[in-house]
């Protein structure tokens, strides 16, 4: 028990975890990101990326603060798939070993479970993106900053 407790607290002062969420930082995450292409460029490993953007107004709006929504993503998740947090109302969920027709199911069912959560105003306020492989590579290998040519 106290040698997890001591990787966990060492991983929080290395940047690996957001603080206004608890989950995985957006630094962090890229390295995940990475590797993931790596195994889909190596192994055809097909893996998704649901994007879910909560507008600032919207989470103000509702007086849910970040980790309680992270805390809600998580649980409507499964236990391999990994959820990175720039820390302000933007989440990434990697779904591994899920093509793009797995990811739109996992973003609806998302989308709906979170605007029923959050009882938004506005739907709007609330965007749900998918990127999946192969379809989608550049821009996931530009959100994990590996091609730094093609984001600049």
């Amino acid at each position: 028990m106290g040698a997890t407790k001591y990787r966990l607290i060492e991983s929080k002062d290395q940047g690996y975890v957001d603080v206004n969420t608890g989950l995985f930082s957006s630094r962090f995450f890229k390295t995940i990101i990475a590797k993931q292409v790596q195994s889909f460029e190596r192994y055809q490993a097909f893996f998704s990326i649901v994007l879910v953007t909560i507008s600032e107004k919207a989470v103000k709006e509702v007086g849910s603060n970040l980790k309680e929504i992270a805390s809600f993503i998580r649980e409507n998740v499964r236990v391999v798939d990994e959820i990175g947090s720039s820390g302000n109302g933007q989440f990434c969920i990697l779904l591994p070993h899920t093509m793009s027709q797995g990811a739109s199911v996992v973003a609806d069912r998302m989308r709906a479970n979170l605007l029923d959560k959050l009882a938004l105003p506005n739907p709007d306020e609330l965007d749900v993106d998918i990127l999946s492989v192969p379809e989608e590579l550049l821009r996931i290998r530009q959100l994990a900053d590996l091609d730094r040519s093609c984001s600049a």
